[in-house]
């Protein structure tokens, strides 16, 4: 569906006097109902004209809401600040994407948007603007050194490895890098020619062919500090936190294996422990044959004798 045929209805409110009043009464108290809130808030935005701050009791609200507004305004002037995840005393890092998300509500809210937030993450709060690391745009033409993009998301808080098959991981082959954004549903391929971008791409991460052509790239950081300012104890935590969190799919087919190999050694014990239970009737049916043999040789002879 057409978004741009949706925003008809935000300059029709807009027009009518009842919402003309409370535009120029606000901040100001309203009822609206829960179906129109998205179109209310998008009005408010557009006729304000001033950055907007929406708060909601849950994160599921905040991101339902901004889901909704953006598609009655621009989607890049509506961003969400939901919660980081994890409790600060817990010592675990928050998940990048939801890093990646606050950082781009913050950066949205900085250029004049709406945010749509939850009550405990406007709690939690944000490290200094100086502590913070900043996004990365990429483009086709950009003077750049993919040493110094692979050294600019180390330090936001994106991880090495040998494929970015997840959020917030890197991988460096050659001249080419791949990062998978903390916000993106796609990993991106950036070929280097020199000292430059020669070209973005989009590409599946289970089979590594390119999807289509990127024309402009935001990358928002993978972690809320930057890790020239984090001690080697706390990136020591981070990195456990994170292996926490994942499960790996060999620890699992492990199990799997286990469980498997228990069930035929339950049967071989019960075929065994029937097959001792037939050997050892049939060995006592064997005496007892023997016996009432012995028995009947013994009759037959006293007889011949009387």
């Amino acid at each position: 569906m057409d978004r741009s045929s949706l925003r008809g209805f935000v300059d029709e409110l807009a027009a009518s006097e009842r919402f003309r009043a409370f535009a120029d009464a606000f901040p100001a108290d309203a009822r609206v109902s829960e179906a129109a809130l998205p179109l209310v808030l998008a009005t408010l935005f557009a006729t304000l004209g001033t950055p907007l701050v929406c708060l909601f009791p849950e994160d599921e609200h905040a991101r339902d809401a901004a889901d909704a507004i953006a598609w009655y305004v621009d989607p890049d002037a509506v961003g969400l600040f939901p919660s980081r995840g994890v409790q600060p005393e817990s010592g675990l890092e928050p998940p990048p994407h939801l890093v990646g998300e606050r950082a781009r509500g913050i950066e949205v809210l900085a250029g004049g948007g709406l945010l749509c937030a939850s009550a405990l993450a406007l709690a939690e709060g944000v490290p200094p603007p100086p502590a913070r690391p900043v996004a990365l745009r990429l483009a086709p033409g950009v003077g750049l050194a993919l040493e110094e993009l692979v050294e600019s998301l180390s330090l936001a808080g994106y991880e090495r490895g040998e494929r970015a098959d997840e959020r917030g991981q890197i991988a460096v082959r050659g001249g080419i890098v791949d990062i998978f954004p903390s916000t993106g549903r796609e990993p991106l391929r950036v070929e280097f020619l020199g000292d430059e971008i020669e070209q973005v791409r989009a590409f599946s991460p289970f089979t590594q062919r390119t999807l289509h052509q990127v024309e402009r790239a935001v990358i928002q950081p993978a972690a809320e500090r930057r890790r020239d300012l984090v001690g080697p104890d706390e990136d020591r935590k981070r990195r456990s936190s994170r292996s926490r969190s994942r499960v790996s799919p060999s620890s699992t087919r492990s199990l799997g294996r286990r469980r498997t190999r228990s069930r035929p050694s339950a049967r071989r014990s019960r075929h065994a422990g029937s097959r001792k239970q037939r050997t050892s009737s049939r060995a006592w049916s064997g005496r007892v044959d023997a016996s009432s043999s012995r028995s009947r040789v013994r009759e037959r002879r006293s007889v011949r004798r009387g």
